[in-house]
Order: structure tokens, then sequence, then C-alpha cells
């Protein structure tokens, strides 16, 4: 369970305590926020008209301006195809001929949003923060008809994705209408005007120019706007539906008051007819002739920004996208497992891991840092061996497969960096397995654990028992064959105290015996290997001592043995001694006849990061090859019949062993699977470590035995 300096920054799914270093083992960190409340950013552009060649180039460009970097993007049209390029999109005239169509106002409008999509996917601002789509609708004939906007939604929430279109520099947010006209300059509105909140004046503007040759002798704008007050000569009056009572009459009264702002100018009029209609105002020269040219100009786009600012509800970047979750590792934090955690010392910095954040939960896989670390201990070869009377001597080796380390995760933006997480100590085994498959090492449906946790009360059970660190609980054993036991120690001992003062005499730990008959009948019990719970490590392997018991106890054949991890606490105070209990479930060894079985072990370090033995009883033999390179060397004078012409330079000995098991039954072969993966093989006759070359696996269901194969070799050559 790790701790939180601050709780409103992030979730965290943690790791698991005690994992296999070789499987995954994720730390997951999330925004604490509500989706649900998050606005995304959203905007639609609307082709409105397309002008006439002459001044199509002063139209059709808009500019995006980023608002969290400031970054602008700036897009144009063109008529011209040879001038296409990433920011400059092709718009075909009104009347444009393809194939032998000719196109009307509409298609060549959806034309034109098309080749504008094309243009911002072309854009990695665009292209990755957004999602942009033209939407069409299907009709009562089942055809696809588009409807006429290209709609710009964020992929998420937050000021990253902000931006606003700029025209020459003026905000264009929110245009909800326009005019729009045509060569002929018939002007009407093309979109329903809502209400006044949806109107900016700045986006209904009218522009007629006239030019004489290359004089220009007129030329004047008007704006729009809903605000009665602010109607003047050069300012019409837009009736949104809301005052007008539907679309109908808004459009009525809207155009009507542009007819009379355009005959309110007696300058205007001296080139222009302005004739009204009811939902048209048609701009008519006054001059058959081509002296005076009369153009006209309004909007080209529709631009909505309907939601203007998104909103995020992250917790960890706010929607910003610039911020980072970095791990700061640890190891050799001396804090047995199990042990009261103290953060007073987190351990020798290892390195930092780092990821940036982009909205999603972010996770860190720690087990391929911590992988490459593990380690373990051979002195479980020697140890037990020494005499009890050597300093070294140990009933109990330290295996040392397990590696600590914790970490704090800390969010940053690069400049301000804050801790919010602190992890548990965590631990690591030198182990493997399938890479999909759980560790294991917590309860199993038998409510069994390959972690004992000795804070547990034993004398009040029921408890949770510990799982010798193996996968491969019953066994065959032949006297003189090497056996292990190995366990992860959970140490949480608390001094017994009685009468105010502590017991000087820590609890012990040892190996409890159980010896049967081939047949079941109990025979008798021993418990030996005893240490106090103070001396274990955290992965501990013991050297099994059944050959005492063989090949008769108390007078009886002993057909089975199975071997326990007991507990028991020796009080120097009268009356407080607690008897042995056992606290494993149990190492089971079926004893073979030792005079029709060979002995040739090896100890395989297994996938949890204990110390396994297999016999290879079945069969040996040796390849033995030598293969030299020569030089040859000038014959000189006196020379004998010993005198070298070609001469050895340098010799290589390739040596290769190969042993067989006797047969075996299927459940031994998949065992064995787990055998041929590990990392570290001695043979235990030499105490050699070696390298497996090839130890193949093939059953089936059909037979009953097998007999296995290894190929190795030794790290070292003959020379």
């Amino acid at each position: 369970m790790g701790y939180y300096s601050n709780k409103e920054i992030a979730s965290v799914v943690e790791p698991d305590g005690i994992t296999l270093a070789n499987n995954p083992n994720f730390v997951v960190f999330s925004s604490k926020g509500n989706k649900d409340s998050d606005r995304k950013m959203r905007a639609t552009i609307q082709i409105l008209q397309v002008y006439p060649e002459s001044v199509a180039q002063n139209h059709f460009k808009f500019e995006i301006k980023e608002k969290q970097s400031g970054d602008t993007h700036d897009f144009k049209g063109t008529y011209d195809k040879n001038k296409i390029s990433s920011n400059t999109f092709f718009v075909p005239l009104q009347a444009t001929v393809l194939g032998n169509v000719v196109l009307s106002q509409s298609e060549a409008n959806q034309i034109t949003l098309q080749n504008i999509k094309e243009c911002l996917l072309k854009n990695s601002f665009f292209r990755n923060n957004f999602d942009i789509s033209i939407p069409a609708e299907k009709n009562d004939d089942d055809d696809i008809s588009i409807n006429g906007r290209l709609e710009i939604l964020s992929k998420g929430a937050g000021i990253q994705y902000d931006f606003e279109f700029l025209s020459n520099g003026t905000s264009l947010e929110v245009t909800q209408s326009a005019l729009l006209f045509y060569n002929q300059h018939v002007l009407s509105f093309v979109d329903n005007i809502h209400n006044s909140e949806d109107i900016v004046s700045s986006a209904y503007w009218l522009t007629i120019k006239v030019t004489e040759g290359s004089n220009v002798v007129y030329n004047r704008k008007w704006n729009g706007t809903t605000d009665p007050s602010k109607e003047n000569q050069d300012t019409y009056l837009l009736v949104p539906e809301s005052n007008a009572g539907n679309n109908d009459e808004s459009f009525r009264k809207s155009i009507r008051n542009v007819a009379k702002v355009l005959n309110l100018d007696s300058e205007l009029l001296n080139y222009v007819d302005v004739v009204l209609d009811d939902y048209s105002c048609t701009i008519k020269d006054k001059f058959s002739s081509d002296r005076y040219i009369v153009e006209i100009e309004a909007p080209q786009f529709s631009i909505q920004n309907l939601e203007i600012l998104s909103s995020s509800s992250d917790t960890i970047d706010y929607g910003t996208g610039n911020y980072q979750i970095e791990l700061e590792v640890y190891t050799d934090h001396q804090i047995f497992p199990g042990n009261d955690d103290s953060l007073n010392y987190l351990g020798n910095y290892l390195t930092t891991l780092s990821k940036s954040y982009f909205g999603k939960p972010l996770w860190f896989d720690l087990s391929t840092l911590l992988s490459k670390k593990v380690t373990y201990s051979a002195a479980f070869l020697s140890e037990p061996e020494l005499d009890p009377q050597d300093e070294k001597y140990r009933l109990w080796s330290d295996a040392q497969t397990i590696t600590d380390y914790r970490f704090i995760a800390k969010r940053t933006d690069g400049k301000i960096n804050q801790p919010f997480y602190y992890s548990s100590p965590l631990y690591v085994l030198n182990g493997y397995d399938y890479t999909l498959n759980p560790s294991g090492l917590e309860k199993d449906d038998a409510g069994d654990s390959y972690i004992l946790d000795f804070s547990q009360d034993f004398y009040a059970p029921p408890f949770t028992k510990v799982k010798p660190l193996t996968t491969r609980f019953n066994r065959t054993h032949i006297k003189g064959q090497k056996q292990y036991f190995n366990f992860i120690y959970h140490f949480r001992w608390l001094a017994l105290r009685i009468g105010g003062a502590a017991d000087p005499l820590v609890p012990s730990i040892g190996l409890h015996y159980k010896l049967y008959t081939q047949s079941g009948a109990f025979i008798g019990e021993y418990t030996c290997q005893g240490q106090e719970e103070s001396e274990f490590s955290k992965v501990n392997t013991a050297l099994l001592r059944l050959d005492e018991f063989l090949p008769m106890h108390n007078g009886k054949t002993v057909g089975r043995i199975d071997v326990y991890l007991c507990r028991w606490h020796k009080s120097t105070y009268p009356g407080k001694d607690e008897p042995e209990v056992i606290i494993s479930t149990p190492l089971s060894f079926r004893i073979l006849p030792e005079d029709i079985n060979e002995i040739n072990d090896f100890v395989f370090l297994n996938r949890l990061g204990g110390w396994d033995t297999m016999n290879f009883g079945g069969g040996f033999s040796s390849e033995f090859k030598t293969a030299g390179s020569t030089i040859y060397k000038t014959l000189q004078s006196g020379f004998t019949l010993q005198s070298e012409i070609e001469s050895v330079a340098m010799k290589s000995v390739q040596e290769q062993k190969i042993v067989q098991t006797s047969p075996v039954t299927t459940d031994v072969v998949e065992w064995l699977r787990e055998m041929s993966a590990s990392p570290a093989v001695y043979e235990l006759k030499t105490k050699r470590y070696i390298i497996v070359d090839d130890m193949s696996l093939k059953y089936n269901s059909t037979d009953d035995l097998y007999q296995v194969e290894m190929k190795y070799h030794y790290t070292d050559t003959f020379k």
C-alpha cells in the first residue's frame, strides 16, 4: 500500500508487492476527474459563396491561431490546380465543367469543403488533435446528400485543443449567417438568424466597389447588427427569427433593411439600381457598357466555434498536454518484506523513468527495468556442508534471488516537479513464467500463498500457510540425492512482552519431517534445522536431511517423507513456551530403491526464484572434439627429423555432455519445461555452472513414460 502526498492529482493502480522479474508488473496512473463533464472544442466551416476569379485571390483564406502556444496556421483557396499545396486548397468556380457535367453552386461548395478537409488533415495540429468530417444524410430516395458544412471536433478536452479563426487579424469566432451573392449581383440570406446572441456584427458585412479602368471611383462597406439602436446609414439591421416570428419573415425584414441602407447612398445610386424583391435584393448596373465594373464582396465562410473554449476535468495535466509522469526508482532500501515501512531512507537512486501524459491512463512496466538487476547466490551449494564449528556455517542459505526497490511518482511540466505518490517497499523475484500468467504468489484457491505473513497468530487458526518456493510438491528421492527447501520470509516479528519486559529470545523456524511407510502408515516425526527468525534472509534455502531417516526408521522401512516449515518459541520465562506449529504446505518425497537407480543430480533456479533438483540418472555420454589451426615455417639449414615445417598455432576444444533421465511421467516432463528455461543450472557432483545447449521435451496423450535428454557444456574450456 503506497502513500499519497497529494491525493487530488491522480488515481494509482498499485503494482504487486512481490512479483516475478520476467513477468509484467504495472503501475497505472489516471486522472481523478469526471470525463463526462469535459467539453470538447467544436467548430464548423460552411461555404456560403464562390467569388469571381478576379477577386478570389483576396478571399477564401483564413488563419487559425492556437490559444495555448500562439502558433498560427494559414489556409487559402485557389482556382489554379497548379498552385495546390499542403495549405492551399482548390476551389472550383461556379459553372465549372467536370467531365460533361456543369457543377451547380451546391456541388462546387461540396467539392471545396472536401478540399479544405484534405488540407486540414495535412496539418499536424489538426491531424493529431481533431476528428474532421463532412456529415451526410440519407433522403427519402435513399440517396446521400451533403449538408454543406465541415465539422471539427477535438479528440480530447482542454486548452491544448482551443483555437480561433482569424481573417485579416479579426476574430471570426462565431458567424451564424451571411449574405450570398452571385455574379449577377443578387443578394439573399442563406441561413437562419436564430437570435441576437448568435450574431457577431463583423461576420455580416457587405462591400460594393466600382472601378473605372484602374481607378476606384466608389468603395464602401456596410455592417450588420441586431441592435436597433446601432442602425444607421452604415449599418443595416438584421432581424433574428425570435423577433420576426419565423424564418421567412426574418429573411424578408433583414433583406429589406439591407436595401434601405443601400438606397440611402446617393453616390452609389449613380452607378447601380437597388431593386427589392420578397427574399432578395438585386443590384443592377446602370450602364450597359464595361466602363464601370461593379464588384460586391461578402463573407464566403460561415465559421462556428460552437464551444469557444474547451474545458477538461483532467487532474493530471488540466487538458494542456504539457505534463509528464516521472518515476524516481530506488533500490536497496533495506526494508524486510512485511516490516514496518520507513520513508527516512529510500535506498540508492537507480534511475528515472518518464512518459508524457496525453489524457489517457499512463502505465509503467516496472519489471522491464528490474529484470536487468535481479541476481542469485550459489552459496547453498557449499554452506550446508561446512563444519558446524565453522563461523561461515549456516543451516539456511540466502538465495539472494529477490531484489528490493521503490519509487516516487512525480508530475512535471519541465519546470515544476511535484511528487504525489510514494510506493511502499516492492520486491522482484528472479523468476519467470508465461507472460500472460499471473505471478501466482498471492493466495491460491486453497487459501495458501508463497508469501507467509508472520504477523498472523499461528495459534488461532485458520491462518494462511506458506508454500515451498517451487511448483512441484510431489517428488521422488533416492538416497544420496540432494533436495532443497526454499521459502520467502515475510518478516514481521514483534518481541514478546511479559510483565512489561521484552523476551530476549525470538521465535525460531525449522523443518519438520513426517515419515510414512509405502502404504501410508505413520512411522514418526522429527524437527531440526531450527534457526531464529531474526537470522533469516528474504529468500531462504535449506539442504534437506532426508538420508538420515533412510532406509529404516524406528524399525520400519521409510516409503515417503513429508517436509514442512514449522515455527516455535522457547521463552526464558516459565510457562510461556510456544509449541511447534506447522506453517507450510508439505514437500512430499516418495522414496525409490537406491540399488537400482543411479544419481546424477542437477540443480536449477526455478521460475519462482528457488532451487530445485532433477536427477538425470538414466545415462551419460560425452563428446570431446578438438580442432587445430596450423602455420608453415621456412625450412632452414641444419634441419632434423624433429624440425617443424607445419606447426600447430592454436587448438580449439569443444566438449558437450549428454545426460538422460530415467523414465518419468507426464507431470514430471511438464515440470521440466520450467527447468529448461532456467537461467542458472549447476551440476551437483562437480558444483560447476553449466550451459544447457538443448533440452527437448516431447510428450503426448498416449504414452505413460518418457525419457528426457539434456545436452550441456561447462563455461570454461579445456586448454
